[in-house]
């Protein structure tokens, strides 16, 4: 993928630089070579920063499931410590 990547960059480079070629062809290529590092360079920082964006959704989305899980939990424990206190009255009611 990258050499695909790499030949059709040198070859947008390459239409253009047709006449520099002309005059200068060995310092032509060095250039289009130094070019092509500088864009792989910034697509592998983009690609970082991709993944650094997907781990924090991921923290988040398990730090939000966690906390709703924990909440879920405390509501349950809130609504059976209810129960008995309603059937504590009831039995005083009824008893």
């Amino acid at each position: 993928m990258r050499f695909f990547l790499k030949s059709l960059f040198v070859l947008s480079l390459a239409a253009p630089a047709t006449a520099l070629a002309q005059d200068a062809a060995p310092a032509s290529e060095p250039v289009q070579i130094k070019a092509f590092e500088k864009a792989e360079r910034l697509t592998d920082l983009r690609h970082k920063h991709l993944w650094i964006a997907y781990g924090a959704a991921w923290l988040i989305i398990c730090g939000f499931v966690w906390r709703t899980h924990s909440m879920s939990n405390q509501t349950s424990a809130e609504l059976q410590s209810l129960k008995r206190k309603i059937e504590g009255f009831e039995e005083q009611q009824n008893g």
